[in-house]
């Protein structure tokens, strides 16, 4: 209880009173606090949002990359032997071949080649008639491999399956006019090769080496093939 004794303690006494009711002044609020937490929260905000977005521009670019096919031809000389039957008629021998194919993004290998083989040395014997035998050959094949980069070559180990025919021609000649016969046969093949490949640019020295196992029916040994060529890629 206050005891008001005159003005001076009555007005003493109301601003004691009145004290408790009055409004604390709010706090301030400094600048340089409200700077490093506006910073603050931009920093959270925009590192995520810039990670996202720099994330979706690479992400087509990185697709588009993955998604490409590479696409090849080739031009072949070759020569093809038989190691283990020298002697006997050889139906390949020297050779042109062309050949496509795609490169897919995991490096798989996919291709169809055409040679022409011009037939080895013919066949002579003379007893009481003389007889010629000579014989070609084509063959188609459909390729699978994998393609690896090296350091300045590409290197293509793949496997083959295709189809081989041969055409041969006998000449005998006797007493009596000369007569001419012609055989044809065919069968599946089946070659594994190693193809090397030097770029230069756009372009590419190839070297092969190949080797088809052919039936005895179709050839007497089987055939070892060598090659030289160019491609590029279209």
């Amino acid at each position: 209880m206050v005891i008001v004794r005159n003005e001076r303690d009555r007005s003493e006494a109301l601003d004691e009173i009145s004290r408790p009711m009055r409004a604390r002044p709010p706090p301030r609020l400094h600048l340089n606090h409200m700077t490093s937490s506006f910073e603050r929260c931009q920093s959270r905000t925009l590192l995520p949002l810039l990670v996202a977005v720099s994330c979706l521009g690479a992400s087509p670019a990185r697709a588009s990359e993955a998604s490409e096919l590479s696409f090849s031809a080739s031009a072949q000389a070759f020569y093809a032997a038989m190691p283990t039957e020298s002697d006997a008629l050889n139906p390949y021998g020297p050779g042109l071949g062309v050949r496509a194919g795609v490169t897919l993004p995991i490096s798989l290998y996919l291709g169809i080649s055409f040679e022409h083989f011009f037939g080895g040395e013919p066949r002579r014997w003379a007893a009481i008639a003389f007889v010629q035998t000579d014989a070609v050959a084509d063959q188609v094949t459909s390729w699978a491999g994998y393609e690896l980069e090296l350091d300045g070559l590409d290197l293509r180990p793949r496997v083959g399956l295709g189809y081989a025919r041969t055409r041969t021609e006998q000449l005998v000649m006797d007493e009596a006019e000369p007569r001419r016969s012609q055989t044809s046969e065919g069968a599946v093949v089946v070659s594994p090769a190693v193809e090397l490949a030097f770029p230069v640019g756009a372009a590419s020295f190839i070297l092969e080496g190949r080797y088809s196992f052919l039936p005895a029916s179709l050839v007497a040994a089987d055939v070892l093939m060598i090659g030289v060529g160019f491609g590029m890629d279209i």
